[in-house]
């Protein structure tokens, strides 16, 4: 179907006028469809992890009320399309994810790829750089990108509370993993996944791109099933971006 897909903006955003030197986003934040797309997925698929990151943008929001930062989050199931990875990635519109076929990707035409692409991936990343170049032009503010991960993937366990994901960004990265820990949290860096250009968007494009630190969140999905859970991830979260931020202003006095 090659029309135009109708429904909400394909961004929201939160506390845009938030006073904090920091930018959250939030690339998997929903599990919605447009309108005039169907995937050919179950309900209860679209309610996994394979459609959205369970509890990220509610930790997202709340991260923007406690911050007082802005935050921009997408509305569109990442199985729409990924506004985290790079347009020519097989994982942007991805026809299997996780060992589950995502039928309505399967050879998908290029008009339609470049429909989803107009409509739901460039709107985020315009939002995120319009945001920046207004707020940020040097370079100097945080950007935050708040994701959450399953806790046992293809077999494979993954023990962490949350990882601390950087490339360029090491000090702010192990500030945070070191506030997290103090915490008693079992946190670690760079992983479950990295940094990297064929599997990234948002931090090279609007991080690194500019010289601006940038760090990627992944949050344990099993806690964050419940009011409580967020309300505590978050106010962990916040402890160590706040570490982070005084990591940088100490850079910079250097």
């Amino acid at each position: 179907m090659n029309r135009e897909c109708s429904g909400p903006a394909a961004v929201e955003i939160v506390n845009p006028n938030g006073k904090a030197p920091i930018l959250l986003t939030c690339e998997h934040a929903s599990n919605s469809v447009p309108e005039g797309i169907s995937l050919g997925v179950s309900p209860c698929d679209l309610e996994s992890h394979i459609g959205y990151d369970i509890g990220a943008a509610a930790v997202t929001r709340r991260l923007a009320q406690l911050l007082d930062a802005p935050a921009i989050l997408s509305r569109y199931s990442r199985l729409v399309i990924d506004c985290n990875r790079p347009l020519p990635s097989s994982e942007s519109i991805p026809d299997t994810v996780a060992g589950i076929v995502i039928p309505g990707n399967r050879d998908l035409p290029e008009a339609q790829r470049e429909q989803r692409a107009r409509l739901y991936f460039q709107p985020f990343h315009d939002a995120v750089a319009e945001m920046l170049a207004q707020r940020d032009p040097n370079g100097d503010h945080l950007l935050v990108s708040i994701h959450s991960f399953t806790p046992r993937l293809a077999n494979v366990e993954r023990p962490w509370d949350v990882g601390i994901l950087q490339r360029q960004s090491p000090a702010t990265g192990e500030a945070m993993v070191a506030a997290f820990r103090q915490a008693g949290m079992n946190a670690i860096s760079n992983q479950p996944y990295q940094i990297e250009d064929e599997t990234d968007a948002t931090l090279p494009l609007h991080g690194e791109a500019w010289g601006r630190p940038a760090v990627l969140v992944e949050l344990r999905q099993d806690k964050l099933g419940s009011i409580a859970g967020i309300e505590t991830w978050a106010a962990r979260t916040v402890a160590a971006v706040r570490a982070a931020l005084q990591c940088e202003r100490q850079s910079d006095g250097n």
